[in-house]
């Protein structure tokens, strides 16, 4: 809950107030709109190895992007 508030709070000071509802729009639609389609990705590979694996995957997935994200996008950093 910290996290959502802190990012909505952060996008909606940090935009522009022309493009405010636009980049809440896309941060509700990524956040929310698209975690049914994850589930159903995470759900299929649970069944076809395990459940343990799928969840060691994800988080490897995750920090691996979150790794990239922060060494190929630096100016992300300062948010």
């Amino acid at each position: 809950v910290l996290f959502i508030a802190s990012a909505n709070s952060a996008l909606q000071l940090l935009s522009s107030e022309e493009m405010r509802g636009r980049v809440v729009g896309a941060y509700v639609f990524t956040s929310i709109g698209l975690s049914p389609v994850g589930n159903l990705i995470i759900g299929t590979f649970a069944e076809m190895a395990s459940p343990q694996t799928a969840v060691a995957v994800g988080g490897v997935l995750a920090f691996a992007l979150s790794a990239f994200t922060a060494l190929w996008q630096p100016h992300l950093r300062r948010l």
